[in-house]
C-alpha cells in the first residue's frame, strides 16, 4: 500500500478513511485493460449505415453506441449485451 501511495496511485482523502485511487491510479488501471485498435471497413460501414437508416437522433445514438460496443467488446471476447 505504501508503494502505491508513494507512486501517487492511491491516496487517503481523510486521516480516518481508506485508500482510494487517484486520477493517475485510475488512468493506469484503464490503460492496462483498454486495448484500442483501428476500426475495420465492416465496422465503419455499420456505423455509416446507422446514420443513414433513420433521422431520429435517439435511435441513431443508440445504434452507433451498439456498433462501438460490438466493435470493442467483441474484440476482447466479452460481448456486452
Amino acid at each position: 500500500m505504501s508503494d502505491l501511495e508513494d507512486s501517487g496511485l492511491i491516496q487517503a482523502p481523510h486521516t480516518s478513511s481508506g485508500r482510494v485511487p487517484t486520477e493517475k491510479g485510475y488512468r493506469v488501471f484503464i490503460n492496462s485493460i483498454l486495448q484500442v485498435s483501428p476500426m475495420g471497413i465492416d465496422s465503419l460501414g455499420q456505423i455509416t449505415e446507422q446514420f443513414t437508416s433513420t433521422s431520429d437522433t435517439n435511435t441513431i445514438g443508440q445504434r452507433i453506441g451498439d456498433a462501438f460496443n460490438n466493435h470493442f467488446f467483441c474484440r476482447r471476447g466479452a460481448h456486452a449485451q
